[in-house]
């Protein structure tokens, strides 16, 4: 695979599209995050993302990301300076810690968190389009009556040292937001006890 993709940035090209169909492709820890200063349009399915790939630190044209039925389950970071549109959908992610996406020059984002912990949100000053969806397989949901926003040790929804804001510092932004999550799910709770100031419509 790694040819391949190789093969595609030697020849310059703009839009590169990864799609595997079947069981996941896994990339090895081994394998180096992608190096071009042609590619602007990136589109991957059916990943198993390693802890290099996604930084973009070497794609400074890179506008354009979407990823579809991708694991980021060894990923601690999504990083890009350049990257305006980021598009998510049914992104596995990792049960014992949050994966930051630190993009400040996103104008749109579309987030899908099928299941694992809901990444964190750094700043995105330029943002005008945020929809976030986090359905009831997600780790961050809690089953138990009496623990509010918080969940107890005891229950499943409960990660260590998880004190800070998740999503709304990155959306505090945006000026078209929308919020969609199972009844289970605490996170769109537990983020506006820390003040955020969220100035669009807003549905949960």
């Amino acid at each position: 695979m790694n040819l391949w993709i190789r093969h595609a940035l030697v020849c310059q090209v703009q839009v590169l599209l990864l799609f595997f169909f079947g069981n996941l492709a896994v990339l090895q820890p081994e394998d180096p995050s992608l190096v071009s200063r042609h590619l602007t349009t990136l589109m991957l399915m059916q990943l198993v993302f390693n802890n290099e790939f996604l930084n973009f630190s070497r794609c400074p044209s890179l506008q354009d990301v979407r990823i579809v039925g991708c694991s980021f389950v060894h990923t601690t970071k999504i990083s890009s300076q350049s990257l305006k549109r980021l598009r998510i959908i049914f992104g596995v992610f990792s049960l014992s810690f949050r994966t930051h996406i630190h993009a400040p020059n996103l104008v749109s984002l579309q987030l899908d968190v099928y299941k694992g912990r809901v990444p964190v949100l750094e700043t995105m000053p330029p943002l005008l389009v945020g929809v976030v969806t986090i359905h009831d397989s997600c780790a961050d949901r809690c089953i138990c009556d009496d623990c509010g926003d918080y969940c107890v040790e005891s229950c499943q929804g409960f990660l260590q040292n998880d004190g800070s804001c998740v999503l709304l510092q990155g959306l505090s932004q945006a000026e078209d937001l929308g919020l969609v999550s199972g009844v289970e799910t605490f996170m769109f709770r537990r983020d506006l006890k820390w003040g955020w100031a969220v100035e669009a419509s807003c549905t949960q």
